[in-house]
C-alpha cells in the first residue's frame, strides 16, 4: 500500500485548487432562468464526482489521518453516486437519441473498459515486478477478475459499472426495459454484500435512466417546487450525513439518493461550465483506472513520500487519461458522436 504523508499540497488541492476551477465561469440563473441537466452541466458533474473519488482515494493513504481527511474519505460514496447517476444518464440518452446506439454497446463499452484495466494492471504489474516483487501473468489476470488494482486496492467501481452496462443492455434489448433494470439493481445487492462491495448505491445508475427518461417532466415538478424541495432535502441530506460521517453507517443507504435530490435542486439553477472539470468528466472512468498505477510510478510502490509528488501525480493522470480515452476509443471503432467532447 502506497502511504502519503501530510502536506499543505493536499489540503490546498482540495479545499482550494478544485473548488476555484469548479467556479470558474460558472454562475447562478436569475428568477427566471433555469440549467438543470443540460451538457455541460453533466459533464462538469461528472468531472467533480470522479475528483471526490481519486481525493478519497489519496485521503485513505495519509499516514496520520485527521477529522477533515477522514470526512473527504467518507465523501467517496457521494463521488460514485453522482458518477453512476451521470452514466446511467448518459446512456439512456444516448439510446433515446439514436436506438442503435445498443448495437455496438458492449464492444465500445464494456469490452473497452475492460481491456483498458487489463492494460493498466499488466503495467502495474510491471512496475512491481521492476522494484523487486513477484507478481505473475496469472496473478494479474486473478487481480483484474476478481476487480482489484494491482496492488491488491479494491476496483469494486469498475466492477459495479460494468455490471450496470451490461444490465442496461440486457434490459433495452427486451421490451421489459426499465423493470428488468430494476432487477437487476436489486440482483446487484447480493451481488455487493457477497463481494464486499458498496451496496448503497445499488439504484444510483437506474435512478440516472430514469431521470434521462422523464427529464422534462421532473423539471416541471422540480421547478414548481423547487424551494421546498431544497430546503427538505438539504436539511434531510444535512443530517443524515453529518450521522454517516459519525460512524452510523446503518443509514448509508439513505445517503445517496437524497443527496441526488438536493443536486437535481442545485442544478436548477447552478450553471456549471469548468472546462477543466468538463474534461475530467469526458475521461472519468479512464481517469479512475490509471491512478492506481501512477501513485506507484511517481509515489514509490512501498515508500512513504511528501504529497508535494501529487502535483506531478495529477498532471501525469489527467494526460494519461485522455491519452487512453482517445486510443482506446479509436481502437474500438467509437461513433465520435459518443466520446468527441464539445
Amino acid at each position: 500500500m502506497i502511504r502519503l504523508s501530510q502536506s499543505w499540497v493536499l489540503y490546498l488541492l482540495i479545499f482550494g485548487i478544485a473548488p476555484l476551477l469548479l467556479s470558474v465561469r460558472s454562475y447562478i440563473w436569475g428568477r427566471e432562468g433555469y440549467a438543470f441537466l443540460n451538457r455541460t452541466n453533466i459533464e462538469v458533474v461528472k468531472g467533480f464526482s470522479m475528483l471526490l473519488i481519486i481525493f478519497q482515494s489519496l485521503c485513505d493513504r495519509l499516514v496520520n489521518q485527521n477529522l477533515f481527511t477522514i470526512s473527504i474519505s467518507r465523501s467517496g460514496i457521494l463521488g460514485v453516486t453522482l458518477f453512476l447517476f451521470i452514466c446511467g444518464f448518459e446512456a439512456m440518452t444516448q439510446y433515446m437519441n439514436n436506438r442503435r446506439y445498443l448495437r455496438g454497446f458492449i464492444f465500445h463499452q464494456v469490452i473497452r473498459i475492460v481491456c483498458v484495466f487489463l492494460v493498466c494492471n499488466f503495467l502495474g504489474a510491471l512496475v512491481n515486478i521492476s522494484m523487486g516483487g513477484h507478481d505473475s501473468l496469472k496473478g494479474m489476470l486473478y487481480q483484474t477478475v476478481s476487480f482489484h488494482f494491482s496492488d491488491r486496492t479494491s476496483a469494486w467501481l469498475i466492477g459495479a459499472l460494468l455490471y450496470f452496462y451490461i444490465a442496461f443492455y440486457l434490459s433495452y434489448r427486451t421490451k421489459f426495459k426499465m423493470n428488468l433494470l430494476l432487477s437487476f439493481s436489486v440482483i446487484y445487492i447480493g451481488i455487493s454484500l457477497a463481494a464486499r462491495w458498496n451496496f448503497s448505491i445499488a439504484f444510483c445508475f437506474l435512478v440516472g435512466v430514469f431521470v434521462a427518461k422523464y427529464k422534462k417532466y421532473l423539471f416541471r415538478l422540480i421547478r414548481e417546487y423547487l424551494l421546498g424541495l431544497f430546503i427538505s432535502s438539504l436539511v434531510s441530506f444535512s443530517g443524515i450525513y453529518l450521522l454517516y460521517l459519525r460512524g452510523f453507517t446503518f443509514i448509508s443507504p439513505l445517503v445517496p439518493y437524497i443527496f441526488l435530490i438536493l443536486v437535481l435542486c442545485i442544478l436548477m439553477k447552478l450553471q456549471c461550465r469548468s472546462r477543466v472539470f468538463a474534461m475530467i468528466g469526458y475521461a472519468a472512468t479512464e481517469l479512475y483506472l490509471v491512478h492506481e498505477l501512477l501513485l506507484i510510478l511517481v509515489l514509490g510502490y512501498s515508500e512513504t513520500r511528501s504529497s508535494g509528488f501529487l502535483l506531478l501525480f495529477l498532471i501525469l493522470a489527467m494526460v494519461g487519461a485522455l491519452l487512453l480515452k482517445n486510443v482506446s476509443c479509436r481502437m474500438f471503432l467509437v461513433p465520435k458522436q459518443y466520446h468527441v467532447q464539445k
